[in-house]
């Protein structure tokens, strides 16, 4: 028995190269944890008044940054279940669809936590920061189709992954050794299909973090300075939901097309 923690892929280590990891993070946890109000890193509720605007607005980047991290370790944990399935004693395409929609969703929450960042950044400096180069960035590497695949599934729509279909009308025919061993050989041609897809997304991935989060970086600091966030309201909690609104105030499938195009 052993821990698997999914701490190693691409984007992570991308991630660990980057100056928010490097620069920001250690700045962030050496000044909560001189501050007499946290408990190292830990900020209790009935304490979080007593911090300033500036320490919140620390804390909620630190946040974001752990929350990206979560995410590669959750795609992590649904790609490791399906590579686990050539080794089960049973099969289904059932099994493959829930961990390829699971995947999928995680993939819509990784843009929705990147967006979170400008979100923030707009609320902290509004028009003293310009962010739209951040979302566009976005906006620029997610296909809408992903997100309209998401909202399919979430509404019980989803028409499966490639060859879905075909994979079923196979596994509904198994009636001996021969007909399985058919299914089984489709079984494994779709299934790694879309476990290759998974190392191209982890790949691509791995080159938007550490591109997008160098250049959230270079907006938050001035000559190795880290700026005050000036336009937060004297309320602002750490707790605050930030809205990412940048699909619609885009329109990203316009962007997409323009900046694809420009490729």
């Amino acid at each position: 028995m052993r821990i698997n923690t999914f701490a190693e892929s691409p984007e992570l280590s991308a991630m660990r190269g980057t100056l928010f990891y490097t620069k920001l993070r250690p700045y962030v946890h050496a000044r909560l944890e001189a501050n007499k109000y946290t408990e190292g890193l830990r900020i209790r509720e009935e304490n979080e008044a007593r911090l300033s605007v500036e320490d919140r607005y620390f804390a909620k980047l630190d946040i974001l940054f752990a929350q990206l991290f979560k995410n590669c370790k959750m795609r992590q944990f649904w790609k490791q279940m399906l590579m686990r399935l050539r080794d089960e004693e049973s099969v289904s395409c059932l099994s493959i669809e829930a961990l390829e929609k699971a995947y999928l969703n995680e993939v819509v929450v990784l843009f929705e936590r990147l967006g979170r960042f400008a979100s923030l950044l707009r609320k902290a400096f509004r028009s003293n920061i310009d962010v739209v180069d951040i979302e566009l960035r976005l906006l620029a590497f997610f296909n809408p189709l992903l997100f309209s695949k998401r909202n399919y599934a979430h509404h019980r729509l989803y028409l499966g992954f490639r060859g879905m279909a075909e994979l079923q009308s196979l596994e509904d025919k198994v009636t001996d050794e021969k007909s399985f061993d058919v299914y089984y050989a489709e079984f494994e041609a779709r299934l790694n299909e879309i476990l290759e897809w998974i190392s191209y997304t982890e790949r691509e991935l791995s080159d938007l973090l550490k591109d997008y989060l160098e250049l959230v970086h270079s907006k938050i600091q001035r000559d190795g300075t880290y700026i005050a966030p000036t336009c937060l309201a004297a309320n602002f909690s750490i707790s605050d939901r930030l809205n990412v609104d940048i699909r619609e105030r885009h329109n990203h499938k316009k962007v997409f097309a323009e900046l694809s195009s420009n490729k």
